[in-house]
């Protein structure tokens, strides 16, 4: 009796082994399907950075772009364009971490946004760069925004905001000014954040 129980307990103990093994294939055959799908990501990524048109810094922008590239160029790589974006400007050679990609939108002007990316071409942040659209002008209001990307990839975004009444069809009297400025920064994690905020 005591013999059968020996034997009836090895073949348990000989049987749990058997399906912890199977276990440890399982999630090691998942781990390199996870690792395979990562690098076609990787790949068809930096597939799509090599196409773009690259740019050094610094850039300088003023209300906007003066032009865009078309996305139907980019069409195998769609899933890697932001939605609500229709044109892409280009690639920016930074050191940040993340690569950091210029989309546009077409409106009063070809208003510039900002994307970082990891590695894998997953969106990590976005920035619109302009404070105040300048086609946001009328008889009352007249913005003019700048943006400037330095050497170590500081944002900096100004905007001169002149309130305003016209004296006739094309002169007008300025009653008040309001300039703002905003330094940001990509941190480790790919987030814009703001470091300073100034209006006078």
């Amino acid at each position: 009796m005591k013999r059968t129980l020996l034997i009836f307990g090895f073949l348990i103990l000989i049987s749990c082994n058997s399906n912890r093994l199977g276990k440890n294939e399982i999630v090691q055959q998942s781990e390199n399907n996870v690792d395979s799908i990562s690098i076609e990501k990787q790949k068809r990524f930096s597939e799509f950075k090599n196409k773009l048109p690259k740019y050094n810094l610094p850039i300088e922008l003023h209300c906007g772009f003066d032009s865009l590239l078309k996305l139907e160029d980019y069409k195998d790589y769609l899933d890697f364009i932001p939605r609500n974006m229709e044109k892409i400007y280009g690639y920016l050679n930074t050191n940040e971490i993340s690569d950091l990609i210029l989309f546009g939108r077409v409106g009063d002007d070809l208003y510039p946004y900002i994307y970082s990316f990891d590695n894998n071409g997953k969106i990590l942040d976005s920035l619109f760069l302009i404070i105040n659209p300048c086609g946001g002008a009328d008889g009352s209001y007249i913005p003019n925004s700048f943006a400037f990307i330095d050497n170590k990839g500081q944002i900096t975004m100004i905007d001169t905001s002149l309130y305003v009444h016209y004296i006739d069809n094309m002169k007008y009297k300025i009653d008040s000014t309001i300039i703002t400025k905003i330094a940001m920064k990509v941190d480790e994690n790919g987030k814009f954040k703001e470091t300073k905020k100034e209006v006078k």
